[in-house]
């Protein structure tokens, strides 16, 4: 939800210069970021009036694993978004939001 939110930060902070007149554009130009706005919004209103990414996103199956023995105990968690076009992993989703962050603040 920050990696979405982000952009009304910048919008809103006076030290952002240009940015700020920028970021609303740059969201959607990505379809990373337009499914993450789904995401958001769907999350935050309990359900999801305006779409934006046209992929009608819900959440799907939900992994977790843990791994014990000889060093420290590990835990992984898996999560997928159900989509139009298939399922997403939440991870690579999120990864690729803040290289599209990276790349618009530098």
């Amino acid at each position: 939800m920050n990696c979405y939110h982000l952009k009304d930060w910048i919008k809103n902070d006076p030290a952002a210069g240009s940015l700020a007149n920028r970021v609303e554009g740059y969201i959607n130009n990505n379809p990373e970021f337009l499914l993450c706005a789904d995401i958001c919004n769907g999350l935050k209103h309990l359900q999801l009036n305006r779409e934006r990414s046209g992929e009608s996103p819900e959440f799907g199956k939900k992994k977790a694993k843990l791994k014990v023995g000889i060093g420290p105990p590990t835990i992984a968690l898996k999560y997928e978004i159900n989509t139009n076009s298939g399922i997403v992993d939440a991870f690579i989703l999120a990864t690729k939001c803040m290289e599209l962050w990276k790349n618009f603040i530098n």
